[in-house]
């Protein structure tokens, strides 16, 4: 449907975010970019820990589980927004993969791009075989290079030689179909697409920031964290790590007898102190240890994918209750200049409404959730 022949009254959507340390829902009203910003009218979020690592069925059903109790709050008896015009799902790690294919072609005379060229260029990348066990979430055209230049419309322009950047995510069809027939047991309406928190990220961003070229996006979950490599506005790297915040939860807890709530008000305290004193106290002395060994980690794997060096902007998302540790953890020179190969300290933006500003607004009362505002800015800006 054209935008144009929209409801001027706007339609309804429903988020749902899957991520490795919580489900979020939100409900949002999307007027398409007519002079209005979507408006939130309602969130809820639900936390996902397990005490010890767990495999990937066992993390599958308990997921499901919350996104059932997420769905039941979200959509019932008293709510005020009507029915659910469509459904827009997005996927943290590990809910899905991506992989990022580069086509690079050399004429021997200049070539006109036109809509032909493209449609070569398309017929070029799907020569693969067809995936049996996974979905194809989105396959999408990041970038364009003319000449080594980056055109944002190549269309009718010459050239001898182009580089496309291809973006595609997958993800089980069994898990997908489960997913889809959750949803439709609380929503009528056949509308449901998905994402994944890179591409929406970076969309987000590339509008939002047109003259940042190089950042990184840290996306760090209870269970994964992926970190995103932005280098003259192409993906570089999407690298996937298991180690989330719950590692330090879970050491804190195996190391000091704590329980959940325990471990998580203890790393609280920490992180809201300015620094940790030289007469530390038992905790104390555990959390440095955990914080190293972190750091340890991502260090090697940023060597194991030979990354000699980081941009200094970062956009961070993680959940509310982790917000500190994080920031504490990457502004310690130790850190980011021994670990994380960034060469000055980092510019750091947290994705929420008060740090990116013009995402979206939130009906009076509601509790704002920055991936819901990423969402809703996104499917303005998308659909």
């Amino acid at each position: 449907m054209k935008k144009d022949a929209k409801n001027n009254s706007g339609e309804i959507y429903l988020v749902l975010d899957l991520r490795s340390s919580s489900i979020g829902a939100g409900v949002f009203k999307n007027f398409y970019g007519r002079g209005t910003l979507p408006i939130v009218l309602k969130t809820f979020r639900k936390r996902i820990f397990f005490e010890e690592k767990v495999n990937g069925t066992e993390f599958l059903n308990k997921s499901k589980l919350i996104l059932k109790e997420v769905l039941a709050e979200i959509i019932n008896k008293n709510n005020n927004f009507g029915k659910i015009d469509k459904v827009r799902v997005m996927y943290a790690s590990p809910w899905y993969k991506t992989e990022i294919k580069k086509i690079i072609k050399t004429e021997d005379i200049d070539q006109l791009f036109n809509n032909d060229y493209l449609k070569d260029l398309l017929r070029l990348y799907k020569k693969q075989k067809p995936d049996q066990e996974n979905y194809s979430l989105e396959k999408k055209i990041l970038n364009f290079k003319l000449n080594d230049y980056c055109i944002e419309n190549p269309i009718n322009k010459q050239f001898n030689k182009i580089e496309v950047d291809f973006y595609e995510s997958i993800a089980n069809k069994e898990t997908q179909d489960q997913i889809r027939e959750l949803i439709l047991s609380f929503v009528d309406s056949s509308d449901i697409k998905f994402n994944t928190h890179p591409f929406v990220f970076y969309k987000v961003l590339n509008s939002k920031f047109e003259k940042l070229k190089n950042y990184v996006i840290f996306d760090i979950g209870g269970e994964m964290s992926e970190m995103i490599i932005v280098r003259e506005n192409d993906f570089q790297n999407i690298i996937s790590v298991p180690y989330g915040t719950h590692y330090f939860a879970r050491e804190i807890m195996k190391k000091c007898n704590f329980n959940t709530e325990t471990a998580f008000s203890q790393i609280d305290q920490i992180t809201s102190k300015k620094k940790i004193s030289s007469l530390m106290n038992s905790t104390e002395i555990v959390f440095k240890e955990i914080r190293l060994s972190w750091l340890k980690i991502f260090g090697q794997i940023l060597t194991d994918f030979n990354i000699k060096s980081l941009p200094t902007d970062f956009f961070i998302s993680t959940e509310k209750n982790t917000e500190k540790l994080i920031l504490n953890l990457i502004n310690d020179p130790n850190a980011y200049a021994g670990y994380l190969k960034i060469n000055q300290k980092p510019r750091i933006s947290l994705f929420n409404s008060d740090e990116i500003t013009d995402l979206c607004h939130y009906r009076q009362g509601v509790q704002k959730d920055p991936i819901v505002s990423l969402a809703a800015n996104f499917f303005e800006i998308t659909e």
